[in-house]
């Protein structure tokens, strides 16, 4: 990324960081943080973590045509990597743009599991496609029992339907034969093997539902850590809001968006006092950032020092 582009991206945090904070009272925030209600960030942790597995059970089921089966799941890759990298990503989304995550994911795997990197790649690109399908799929749903903005509505229809196209693109690759001409996509297609038949499209689908859930509870914890009292429909709105914010933005960490949504969402359409809102966007900003940040930076250290020995027996 150049650095127009750069300042660029900057600049949109910015002034989406302005646009959140203008109208606070960073007294009233300061005093509803101090007053948090510590053990249930525990909770918010151990419910984020369970989603993160949930995450890569998944990814290690669309890895199942890559590598011999040899374990429940499918692969002989251990669960384990497959977690660190799912964990060094989220941390590498925190910070850099563009979700550099999925390739930085791929380029380890591949290295380390000796495999073609673009097929590993076609599997992360499959994961995420279900991700915002899933996403959409629910704002679609919520649409018939919450009282969403019709743009939001609107915008979740249409992109629905780009990505049912998508889905079908995917699906018809491999019955084009000429593409399999070019190694690279021959690769990439056969990372998206998985995804060719009913059991590779209802399991992701209960994966995408379970780490839903637990991305309900750990919001329903930190509201409660702060004494917001909110209901279901109004926790799954805010939820939305999360994943339409990382999973659609490519500035780092969806910094700025991330607020901007989420202020706008619990002021604008729930009812919530300004600085209590923003104490909530701040409480979890920081439990969805610094956990992962160090746990990530010491499976980075631990990949890089095993990449390091695959790269020496090379």
């Amino acid at each position: 990324m150049n650095k127009r582009h750069t300042l660029f991206w900057l600049a949109i945090c910015v002034i989406l960081l302005y646009l959140t904070f203008r109208d606070s009272n960073f007294d009233n925030i300061y005093n509803f943080l101090i007053k948090t209600k510590f053990v249930y960030l525990l909770f918010v942790i151990l419910a984020d973590f369970c989603a993160i597995t949930i995450r890569s059970l998944k990814w290690q089921f669309l890895l199942f045509n890559i590598k011999v089966s040899k374990t429940r799941f499918g692969t002989d890759i251990k669960f384990s990597r497959i977690f660190r990298l799912i964990v060094i990503g989220l941390m590498v989304n925190t910070f850099l743009p563009f979700r550099m995550a999925e390739i930085i994911r791929s380029y380890i795997l591949g290295e380390k599991e000796n495999i073609s990197k673009a097929l590993v790649f076609g599997s992360t690109v499959i994961e995420g496609l279900w991700d915002i399908v899933f996403l959409f799929g629910v704002i679609g749903v919520s649409s018939f029992f919450l009282d969403l903005p019709q743009w939001l509505c609107y915008g979740g229809y249409i992109a629905l339907f780009i990505s049912v196209i998508f889905v079908l693109v995917i699906l018809f690759l491999n019955k084009i034969p000429v593409l399999k001409k070019f190694s690279i996509v021959r690769s990439f297609i056969e990372g998206t093997e998985s995804f060719h038949n009913l059991r590779g499209i209802f399991l992701p689908l209960v994966y995408c539902f379970l780490e839903w859930l637990f991305g309900l509870i750990y919001i329903k914890f930190t509201l409660m850590s702060l004494k917001i009292d909110i209901s279901l429909a109004g926790i799954i709105l805010i939820l939305i809001a999360i994943y339409l914010s990382f999973s659609l933005t490519f500035v780092p960490g969806a910094l700025g968006v991330f607020e901007f949504i989420n202020k706008n969402i619990l002021v604008g359409l729930l009812g919530v006092d300004v600085d209590q809102a923003l104490s909530f966007i701040i409480l979890l900003r920081v439990m969805l950032t610094i956990p992962i940040t160090i746990l990530g930076l010491v499976f980075l250290f631990i990949e890089w020092v095993s990449f390091r020995e695959v790269r020496r027996g090379g």
